[in-house]
């Protein structure tokens, strides 16, 4: 199945959103990794971690067909329009530990990135999940954007401990956590606040609401999460931040 799929470039679909879009916003386009497919996707997370210790040969020989057609994607994403490609998602430290991240990811977004980089491509990847186990790792990937990046309290690596261990060259795009979202408009503000006194002056940073928000809350929590944080935004969050 894997070896019979066949991918077609579709332009199209980026000139159509670019021009309803226009200049309030950008198109990405995302793909994710053979490994995290298999994580995620088609076995689950037990599954393969018990087929990685029974059957590591077959894994692994499933792995790299699926890198060949990863890579036929990551080349029709390099020649596209879009100047803007996550290579991948749904990334935790504390499942994808170190050694699993540094023996299937990391060779693949170093690759990929290389290629897209000749492109004059930035290179993002979604990684939502627990950080500090990956912290060292993430600078030798070579992408250039952690997006979804989540802080404490739901994530386990704060913003200005990333920003110390990767300085200015990896952009952190900041996940505002959801459970502050629940917490009311006083605590969104405070919260808000901490984020950009961390991040100050605010070079390579941008905050967002990527996630997360549970769909059964009421419309009124999203609408009063984001002018909470809209409100401060517009107070304090101008470059350069001086809090």
């Amino acid at each position: 199945m894997v070896e019979d799929t066949v991918y077609e470039k579709n332009y199209d679909a980026f000139y159509w959103a670019d021009r309803h879009i226009g200049e309030d916003g950008f198109i990405r386009a995302d793909c994710s990794s053979p490994f995290q497919n298999l994580l995620i996707r088609f076995a689950g997370y037990q599954r393969l971690l018990v087929d990685l210790y029974k059957h590591r040969e077959q894994v692994e020989d499933l792995l790299s067909i699926m890198e060949e057609k990863y890579f036929e994607v990551i080349r029709i994403l390099a020649e596209s329009p879009v100047e803007v490609i996550g290579i991948d998602g749904n990334v935790n430290g504390r499942i994808t530990d170190p050694k699993l991240f540094s023996k299937y990811l990391l060779p693949l977004y170093q690759k990929a990135s290389e290629i897209l980089h000749s492109k004059d491509k930035i290179v993002s990847v979604h990684m939502d999940g627990a950080l500090s186990p990956l912290t060292d790792l993430i600078p030798e990937t070579g992408i250039d954007v952690v997006e979804a990046f989540t802080p404490p309290p739901m994530g386990d690596l704060s913003l200005k401990e990333a920003r110390n261990a990767w300085g200015d060259r990896i952009i952190i795009e900041a996940n505002f956590p959801e459970n502050v979202c629940l917490q009311g408009v006083d605590a969104i503000k405070k919260f808000t606040l901490d984020i950009l006194k961390q991040v100050a002056p605010g070079d390579s940073f941008i905050l967002s609401v990527t996630e997360d928000i549970p769909y059964r809350a009421p419309n009124d929590v999203l609408e009063a999460s984001l002018r909470a944080i809209t409100e401060v935004m517009w107070k304090h969050g101008r470059y350069p931040i001086k809090i």
